[in-house]
């Protein structure tokens, strides 16, 4: 039983709830993650029951029948309405109660009843609402919770049905009836309004809702009772805790943002803009917004997202973008970052429920900051550019901005339309909208019509007849030979030329067409590019960035180089060149290169051991971004905010060496989903898994202090090489081999210290089995992501011939040893510096000669007109500075550079007086030399053509500027 003679803080509410059904039978469920991790259908998680979809089905594995969670949500759908209404959010926390065929109705409604009351909820301030077909429903809340009937509102399945019209509209599936609790914000008001309470969301407010899964919609909307009903109920925490706290205090909050929850949020807002905002005014409607989208982003990066151009990030992007434009529309200097500091307020408010905030604060400020710079660079050159449109169409007449600007606007400096409308509105324009849709649709066929897709080999050509017939490629294992990994009785299932525009229309038939319309000459053969189709195959296919393995298919009569294989709908496309003879059915040998398979696993485990190493120098906020795993080199590309340091890579390379040296094993292991959750495996951000997925574990990481050690070098290099079955690819799994064919008994899987994730690809037996590992370089590939290029094996052995090589080759240049090049480079910088500083004091005394020989009076005035060859722009504004500063009025300076001539000129206060000013002068010389230039009257410069009298031009500039001829 609640104590509610204390003051029910957001925590307090949030624990209340979670004990009060933990206290009937309910198991308190962790918040599943912002981004579902099993569930490609979801962008974001936006409701309880999004982590328990497999329970209301009847497929899942959970081992209680009973549920209640505060679940992290996010919804966009109502991004325009927050901050203008009371309500509304983008991201909020959903306090849920589930059942899956345990209660039903009369528990669901019964203990929310209950638990209202003991919150301090008046029951004559409660409306509720049903399904208009849903007598059991309503007879309950009036007989069973004791509502008044005038309380118990019916509406159509559009209001209290889950999906909403499901019945007429579909879509097929569980579907139930829903009920709805609201509170009345304004009781004085007196009656309710004929429709109940759903039609007034300015007094009433949907606090909790209850859903009765209960039937199947099948076709035709025929709704058949399912074996078990479910319950699936959400209480908005946001929503809840304002009717809580309004009671506490004896008035009505004007909207969740009054609460205790946001009120260190927005006097953090309300001190930086230097004002409080009201709700319901367009301030108070920004710096809600700024509260709420700040919040969210948070969350979403504490969750793995980071802001960019696509999916999650792209919405983390926006609403901290939004969040960016309400500040500049409160009057903040967009150059001085400032929402990354309220991040920490948000972290410091809600990091005790959440601790996920904390264990991210660093990379949520980092994350935002660097957002922040990336928006107000693109911001106000775009804004600027904005202007310049509005004016246009204010000066013609109209009234909105054209379309195809508005997308201008957009796809090059980066202001969604969204963020056109207000800076539009303050312009007194509105916006084409339908133009714009228009000009991106446009953009996108283009960009379309620019892309191969290369699944289009099975919608068109030869394969698109038997493509629905070609069952999924098993890969096998093989068997290991001198040759290399050899299966000698594969069967071709489809054989077709593989053209270079990729249509396919000129292949052959698959192995069942007559065989005269396989038949072509042998010259022509031998040019042929090919796709061949396997039942089985030893090959792997491109896959979690390992490239596809190479090889030869061998016939009775006939050879096919291997180059590439993919995988497409299941199905291995074996593409390559014939060799020679005359491909046609039966069973062939395939042979994988032995020695390309091994140096790709070799690099695939090094960039398992990379990503630990990075994450124990840089930290967990480590995240992979994708990578590229071939014979001769590897690519991985992290999430992480900065560059790292010469020190800090130097660390990464020497724990990946000293793993390589401990010659630990490497194992790979087949499970379920959730238990490689459990174990730790980490995943790659934004990839799909199935329900059973192949784990490969590196034992053993040795610590930074032990990172010099050496261990033992016995391997087995084949044991692993040709091991690669992936429960997500059928081209890539065989039933038949042995996912645990790495295993070893060292392997202790469940180490905080080993390398354990999801992988499908290939792997060495053993760490040692890499040799070397060499880091290449790292840099930026896009906002927050950075990209490591390596060496394994031969291949680092190959980089330090070439370097040696390259060495001795600059030793030779430089005619000294290569150890002591340094020494020798130290030298002929000091010999160039001398050099260059005799050249420096040459050029100058003959420019001073010129000067002197340019320099006379005329009117009064010191004048110097001089040509003086090789000299830099930059000293000609020293020598011309210094000129001036010893008294002469006028400067004209020429410098002739080959088929190039720079210009200067200075002209004094007596000098202007006389109506001779610095940048008339270097008009005249632009005109005669064809050239252009500009300046002030006191000083100008510019460059132009050659001359062969460059003297005589500067008397003509002269002249041309002077009322007296000199």
């Amino acid at each position: 039983m609640l104590n509610r003679e204390e003051i029910m803080t957001p925590d307090a509410l949030r624990e209340a709830f979670l004990s009060f059904f933990e206290e009937r039978g309910h198991t308190r469920h962790p918040s599943d993650s912002l981004v579902p991790e099993n569930d490609p259908t979801l962008l974001f998680t936006g409701a309880g029951m999004n982590q328990f979809k497999a329970e209301f089905l009847g497929k899942g594995s959970l081992p209680f029948t009973r549920a209640t969670t505060a679940q992290k949500c996010l919804r966009m759908p109502d991004l325009e309405n927050v901050g203008r209404t009371a309500s509304h959010h983008t991201f909020f926390e959903m306090l849920g109660n589930f059942s899956f065929g345990d209660y039903f109705k009369h528990e669901a409604i019964g203990w929310a009843w209950e638990l209202l009351g003991q919150l301090g909820v008046p029951a004559d301030r409660l409306s509720v609402t049903v399904y208009e077909d849903d007598d059991e429903a309503a007879a309950i809340w009036i007989d069973e919770a004791g509502v008044a009937p005038g309380r118990v509102f019916r509406d159509g399945e559009d209001e209290n049905f889950w999906p909403a019209s499901a019945p007429t509209k579909g879509p097929n599936g569980i579907c139930g009836p829903c009920s709805e609790i609201y509170f009345d914000c304004d009781p004085d008001r007196g009656d309710y309004p004929v429709g109940g309470p759903a039609v007034d969301g300015g007094r009433f407010v949907e606090i909790w809702n209850l859903v009765f899964t209960q039937y199947e919609r099948g076709d035709g909307g025929l709704l058949t009772p399912l074996p078990a009903a479910n319950i699936d109920t959400g209480m908005g925490f946001e929503r809840m805790l304002r009717v809580v706290e309004s009671l506490e205090r004896g008035e009505l909050l004007p909207s969740n943002f009054e609460t205790s929850l946001f009120a260190p949020i927005m006097a953090a807002i309300h001190e930086h803009v230097g004002r409080d905002t009201i709700h319901g005014t367009p301030e108070g409607a920004r710096t809600r917004r700024i509260a709420d989208h700040v919040r969210a982003a948070c969350f979403c990066i504490a969750d793995g997202v980071r802001p960019s151009n696509e999916k999650q990030g792209y919405v983390v992007r926006k609403v901290l973008r939004r969040a960016m434009l309400d500040r500049h529309l409160l009057g903040g200097d967009l150059r001085q970052p400032w929402l990354a500091s309220l991040a920490g307020t948000v972290i410091d408010q809600m990091g005790a429920a959440w601790p996920t905030l904390r264990d991210a604060a660093s990379v949520i400020a980092s994350s935002i900051e660097t957002e922040e710079d990336k928006f107000a660079a693109a911001f106000l050159s775009g804004s600027q550019r904005l202007a310049v449109f509005a004016s246009k169409q204010r000066d013609a007449g109209s009234s909105e901005l054209p379309g195809d600007q508005a997308f201008l606007l957009y796809d090059t400096f980066g202001l969604p339309l969204d963020m056109q409308r207000p800076l539009l509105e303050q312009e007194g324009l509105g916006v084409d909208e339908q133009g714009f849709l228009d000009a991106m649709a446009e953009q996108r066929r283009r960009s379309r019509e620019g892309s191969r897709i290369p699944d289009s080999i099975f919608d068109e050509g030869p394969l698109a007849a038997v493509s629905g017939s070609l069952p999924p490629t098993r890969f096998v294992r093989g068997e290991l030979t001198a040759a290399g990994l050899t299966l000698d009785d594969a069967q071709i299932l489809a054989l077709v030329d593989d053209s270079d525009d990729g249509d396919g229309s000129d292949g052959q038939q698959p192995d069942d067409s007559p065989a005269e319309d396989q038949q072509v000459g042998a010259a022509q053969a031998e040019q042929r590019k090919v796709v061949v189709v396997l039942d089985r195959t030893p090959f792997y296919s491109e896959g979690g960035g390992q490239v596809g393995d190479r090889g030869t298919l061998v016939g009775d009569d006939f050879t096919i180089d291997v180059d590439d294989v993919v995988a497409m709908r299941g199905i291995a496309l074996h593409r390559g060149v014939v060799r020679d003879g005359e491909p046609g059915t039966g069973r062939v040998r395939a042979r994988v290169d032995l020695p390309a398979r091994a140096g790709t696993s070799r690099n695939h485990t090094a960039t398992h051991l990379l990503h630990a190493a990075l994450r124990e120098v840089l930290g967990d906020d480590v995240t992979q971004a994708g990578s590229l795993v071939a014979p001769e080199r590897l690519r991985f590309d992290f999430r992480f905010p900065r560059g790292a340091t010469e020190q800090e890579l130097g660390r990464v390379e020497d724990l990946v060496n000293a793993w390589i040296l401990a010659n630990t094993a490497v194992g790979a292991r087949e499970m379920p989903m959730t238990q490689a959750r459990a174990e730790g495996a980490m995943a790659l951000f934004g990839e799909k898994y199935g329900d059973v997925v192949r784990v490969v574990t590196v034992a053993g990481a040795p610590s930074e202090s032990s990172s010099g050690s050496e261990g033992s070098a016995d391997s087995d290099p084949d044991s692993d090489s040709n091991s690669n079955s992936n429960s997500d690819s059928d081209s890539n799994s065989d039933s038949n081999s042995n996912s645990d064919s790495n295993s070893d008994s060292n392997s202790n899987p469940d180490s905080d210290s080993d390398s354990v994730e999801l992988c499908g690809g290939t792997h060495v037996s053993r760490s040692g089995d890499i040799g070397l590992f060499r880091l290449l370089s790292e840099g930026s590939v896009a906002a927050g992501v950075r990209r490591i290029e390596a060496r394994t094996g031969t291949g680092v052995l190959e980089l330090v011939r070439e370097q040696g090589a390259a060495l001795g080759h600059t030793a030779a240049l430089l005619k000294t040893s290569p150890d002591r090049i340094d020494e020798r480079v130290a030298a002929l910088q000091a010999d160039l510096k001398q050099s260059r500083k005799e050249l420096d004091e040459l050029r100058e005394g003959q420019a001073l000669q010129a000067l002197t020989a340019g320099a006379r009076s005329w009117n009064g005035l010191s004048l110097v007109l001089a040509v003086v060859p090789g000299i830099p722009p930059k000293d000609l504004r020293e020598l011309v500075g210094k000129q001036i500063a010893a008294g002469q009025d006028v400067v004209l300076l020429a410098a002739p550079d080959g088929d190039v001539t720079h210009y200067l000129a200075a002209s004094g206060a007596q000098a202007r007086e006389a109506g001779i000013a610095a940048d008339q002068l270097v008009r005249a010389l632009a005109q005669a030399l064809g050239g252009r230039g500009g300046g002030k009257p006191a000083f100008a410069q510019g460059r132009g053509g050659a001359s062969e009298d460059l003297p005589a031009v500067l008397e003509q500039a002269l002249q041309a500027v002077s009322k007296t001829q000199v």
